[in-house]
């Protein structure tokens, strides 16, 4: 499966002692939003994410930038209120299901990723391929997207991206609240592919 020409650089955050969560959302608005209004010919960002542990007060930052982006600048900045863990950069996976529908910008770095929203790593499996992973999370996740609504867990977001030529992938599942024993079943399918780790569950914070 094809992937969306945009690099994803992805940040861990972990703020040091007295840092609030909106010292960081500052701190990100000032030091890397502010990044999309200085177009330049190269490095320019398109689209960026912070999202916040709901068990923690560990942050992830995703910046959508073109390949000549250098954080480098970004984590000096950062650096004085927060560690930096850099967990790499991605590229989006288009998923099949979601082509040529209403949901089809989910492969633009720039889709919100939804309300509550899950992060998973995932390695293809023993004699599993990197498409066979896509072709699972694409049929287990990414037709439930816009699917009838339920009480809670409808499925707002699937946005999967694979670490440039590399086997790890990481899965943002985004749901409206909550969740559901079918999305609990059909993201227990995707072992059948890959190696699943959940990394954490997340709120997204609104940036200005």
């Amino acid at each position: 499966m094809a992937s969306a020409e945009r690099t994803v650089i992805a940040l861990e955050l972990h703020p040091k002692n007295g840092v609030t969560p909106e010292d960081i959302k500052s701190a990100v608005v000032n030091h890397v939003a502010s990044a999309m209004r200085e177009l330049g010919r190269f490095g320019n960002v398109s689209a960026v994410r912070l999202l916040q542990d709901r068990a923690d007060s560990r942050h992830l930052l995703l910046v959508s930038t073109d390949s000549s982006w250098n954080p480098t600048t970004t984590i000096g900045n950062l650096g004085a209120i927060t560690r930096i863990d850099h967990l790499g950069s991605f590229h989006f996976v288009a998923l099949a299901s979601l082509d040529g529908t209403e949901t089809s910008g989910q492969t633009d770095p720039g889709r919100d990723l939804g309300n509550d929203v899950r992060l998973f790593e995932l390695r293809p499996t023993s004699g599993s391929t990197p498409d066979d992973l896509a072709e699972a999370v694409d049929k287990q996740l990414a037709t439930r997207v816009g699917a009838p609504s339920t009480r809670s867990g409808n499925v707002l977001n699937v946005s999967l991206l694979r670490q440039n030529d590399a086997d790890r992938h990481l899965l943002f599942f985004g749901v409206d609240t909550g969740t559901s024993p079918n999305n609990e079943s059909r993201l227990a399918a995707l072992r059948d592919t890959a190696d699943v780790k959940e990394l954490g569950s997340f709120i997204q914070q609104p940036l200005p």
